[in-house]
């Protein structure tokens, strides 16, 4: 019990998701959309109590094989669809967990039904436990989480272990490992019988890292150890990238002295990350930019880091890089910082033919530079951004696109004057996924293109009219209700997440809709000062206040500052 107060300061599910953010996935690797699909038809068929269909699907999953590049698993995709969110309520986790047992109920046999189940038994652990730092953990807390990690373990155990063909069901016992402080050699057990069932299943590997790592069960070597000797059973650059992403999960947790103090090969990582990085999938590439970056930083490696930190563009990952301000320092150390302030200084000065230039010459292929695509939108240039881009956000049809493709389209098409394109792809995506706000924001600046006052009055009426728990949504209902003012809100969307940068972009496109262009402007310079790690608002606020949007806030003849 000791050990969990002290050692469990970050969630179950971490343990379970931090696969898919440390390593990237090979080309062949199971693409966003194929994830998406498996978990989608997973939860339908446990909606349906469809188990014939709930095993059909997994089977097929398990019969497609695994690839050690694989990070984030068509598997992994499957059970996560009977997940729960954190703080869903006593009923819908109650409910869950009826669902499930109706389905290991009516196939004995089933391994898939009794993995579910566990690995609901270990996120209700963490529910009781609750998500703060251990010290605001109480009592009953730490009690509920023990006993429900005892449930998870009887239900993994209710059936012969060495029957069992899922390399997620040993997964999820290394997860009760760590939770119940086993030794060393009870977790190794579990770990061997399931990369015995699937050699090539990364989350094993991770998994296990994660257990030995000095903060959780390990000893100072024990995963630099692990990692070498897992990743010299693989073919070189398969071994190198299984050996970077085990390395960066302990060196995240150090400073610049890691490379120093470890028997970790910064060469081997480099080597790894360097193969990862030839990835044909942009979001798994950005993951691989990232660690890399990170590392040759910490290193001192000042060639590879600059020529990354110049590739990586303007948006870092917290979960390698920290809080901004460590991206920030490292970045400057590197000496990229400095190639950055010159181009924008250029570019803020006007002299846009001379930034262009510099921007262009941070990487040798315009299609992996942000900085000089980030230039593009933020001046309405369309046909040179599409000339750079590989797969444009400009060329999808509204009616059949994934809302992924719809988000990113509504985002980026009123930078470049599609206006039609940004309408009727930000209607759709607002149907599709009305608790995200880049639909509405997107419809609040067309509607102030075409200065339609009932179109404006009818948005902030549904929005103030709208459901939601996140606070960053509260707070712009609140702004935009009149009930709160800007200047008292601004504070709490100082942490710029994603629904942070959503919410204070609607504030803004709303007041440019209704004419209150000095109060717009108030509320984009405040976030722009915030949204260095959120490249496309950072390129819609500059946009808004300095490039191709401008025109929006500075005129409005039909509309008074109020």
């Amino acid at each position: 019990m000791e050990f969990l107060k002290s050692a469990f300061t970050s969630t179950l599910r971490a343990i379970a998701l931090v696969v898919a953010m440390h390593l990237p996935v090979g080309a062949s690797a199971a693409s966003q959309e194929i994830r998406d699909a498996a978990q989608g038809r997973a939860a339908a068929l446990l909606k349906n109590a469809d188990y014939a269909g709930l095993e059909s699907l997994v089977a097929s999953i398990k019969a497609k094989g695994y690839r050690l590049d694989d990070t984030n698993t068509e598997l992994s995709a499957f059970y996560r669809a009977f997940s729960l969110q954190k703080g869903a309520g006593k009923d819908r986790w109650g409910k869950r967990r009826e669902d499930l047992e109706k389905w290991a109920a009516a196939v004995p046999e089933s391994s898939a039904a009794r993995t579910a189940l566990a690995d609901w038994w270990t996120d209700y652990a963490w529910e009781a436990r609750g998500y703060g730092w251990a010290s605001t953990v109480t009592e009953e807390g730490w009690k509920q989480m023990s006993d429900r990690l005892d449930k998870a373990e009887e239900v993994l155990t209710s059936i012969d272990a060495n029957k069992v063909d899922d390399p997620e069901y040993f997964r999820i016992w290394l997860t009760v490992a760590l939770g119940q402080s086993w030794s060393f050699s009870q977790m190794n057990r579990y770990f061997e019988k399931g990369a015995a069932v699937a050699r090539e299943y990364y989350p094993l590997y991770n998994s296990k890292g994660y257990f030995l790592l000095p903060k959780w069960r390990g000893d100072h070597d024990d995963l630099e150890t692990f990692a070498a000797d897992a990743a010299d059973h693989f073919p070189d650059a398969q071994g190198d990238l299984l050996y970077a992403g085990l390395i960066q999960l302990k060196a995240q947790d150090f400073g610049d002295e890691f490379f120093d103090d470890s028997m970790a090969d910064y060469d081997r990582v480099r080597r790894g990350f360097e193969f990862g990085m030839k990835s044909n999938d942009k979001h798994t590439r950005f993951r691989a930019l990232s660690s890399l970056c990170h590392l040759a930083a910490r290193k001192g490696d000042n060639e590879t880091a600059t020529r990354l930190f110049l590739e990586l563009g303007p948006r870092y990952n917290p979960d390698y890089f920290g809080r901004e301000r460590e991206f920030v320092r490292l970045r400057n150390r590197s000496g990229a910082g400095a190639k950055i302030a010159a181009a924008r200084a250029l570019e803020r000065s006007g002299s846009l033919k001379e930034a262009e230039e510099t921007y262009g010459s941070f990487t040798g292929d315009p299609s992996t530079n942000p900085w000089l695509e980030m230039f593009y939108l933020k001046h309405g240039m369309k046909e040179k951004y599409q000339a750079i881009t590989v797969h444009s956000d400009l060329d999808l049809d509204p009616a059949t696109a994934h809302a992924d493709d719809l988000c990113g389209t509504a985002r980026i098409a009123p930078l470049v004057g599609e206006w039609k394109l940004a309408a009727e792809a930000a209607k759709r995506f607002d149907t599709m996924r009305p608790w995200n706000l880049t639909g509405r924001a997107t419809l609040f600046l067309c509607a102030a293109r075409g200065r339609d006052t009932a179109q404006t009055a009818a948005l902030l009426k549904s929005f103030l009219e709208y459901k939601s728990d996140r606070p960053a949504y509260k707070t712009a209902q609140a702004v935009l209700g009149g009930t709160t003012s800007w200047k008292m809100a601004a504070d709490d969307l100082k942490a710029c997440d994603g629904y942070n940068q959503q919410a204070g972009l609607t504030i803004a496109a709303c007041y440019i809709a209704q004419g209150k262009q000095a109060l717009a402007r108030n509320v984009l310079e405040t976030m722009l000062a915030r949204s260095e790690d959120s490249p496309v608002y950072y390129a819609i606020y500059e946009s808004l206040l300095y490039g191709s949007l401008a025109p929006l806030l500075e005129t409005s003849s039909s509309s008074r500052n109020r």
